[in-house]
């Protein structure tokens, strides 16, 4: 897989399986996304959807990827699937960039928001349906 092109303006973070419909809604965002998981089968379910320049995170090893971070991206949007991989996505993001990094979650378990912006968010965005986040794009 290769390393994200330069000219993406949003960087987005999926770190567990989505449906197609969660996919189909950056469709008219394509141009301007990057895309990134650590996970190999979230890897193909974005192949699968047409995202062909996606890097996959080690996130233990945020070193490695200071080649992706110096695309300068003005956001970079986590979806959270647990919290201890959005946590070390965040890790990873901060380390390398000095834009906005959002964590968007639903609302299956209260998590105060204050725990993701000490590690690092600077916004946490609680949604009921995941498949409708464009508005975080604008």
């Amino acid at each position: 897989m290769s390393i994200t092109s330069k000219d993406k303006e949003i960087l987005i973070c999926i770190n567990s399986p989505k449906g197609n419909h969660f996919f189909a809604q950056f469709e008219p965002f394509r141009d301007s996304l990057a895309m990134t998981t650590h996970s190999p089968v979230v890897a193909q379910q974005m192949l699968e959807n047409g995202y062909n320049n996606i890097l996959l995170l080690d996130l233990e090893n945020k070193e490695q990827h200071k080649d992706l971070f110096q695309a300068h991206y003005q956001k970079i949007i986590i979806i959270e699937g647990n919290i201890l991989e959005c946590g070390l996505a965040v890790d990873v993001c901060k380390s390398y960039t000095k834009g906005p990094i959002y964590v968007v979650r639903t609302k299956k378990r209260f998590v105060h928001p204050r725990l993701y912006q000490s590690i690092g968010a600077s916004y946490v965005i609680f949604t009921n349906n995941e498949n409708d986040i464009t508005f975080i794009f604008k």
